[in-house]
């Protein structure tokens, strides 16, 4: 992995609706920190409950980085399990939730 100069990047949670109740969570940027991707998948699916999958991202700026994609809307929890002293250990600051963009009314 190389440094760079800069913003130290952060995780970035964001949830994609998927028509009607059904949401996707999305994770990326854990190999910042030292977390393998398809282990935190796999982590997640005992913890949560849910379908996980882990993805390459596409893109030339984005080759070798993983993202991944957990069914139904885990932003807050999985907030909670980067944070805890326990786990991860994450500072909050370095994790940022990004709210989907509200659907217009006709």
């Amino acid at each position: 992995m190389k440094y760079k100069i800069g913003p130290i990047p952060r995780i970035v949670i964001s949830t994609e609706s998927r028509g009607g109740k059904k949401s996707v969570t999305h994770i990326s940027g854990l190999e910042t920190y030292g977390i393998e991707p398809k282990e935190f998948a796999n982590m997640c699916r005992k913890k949560f409950a849910c379908a996980t999958s882990a993805q390459s991202l596409e893109g030339k700026q984005r080759k070798g980085l993983m993202e991944v994609k957990l069914a139904g809307q885990m932003d807050d929890q999985v907030q909670e399990l980067l944070s805890d002293k326990k786990s991860y250990n994450i500072p909050q600051k370095f994790i940022r939730i990004e709210e989907p963009p509200k659907a217009k009314k006709r």
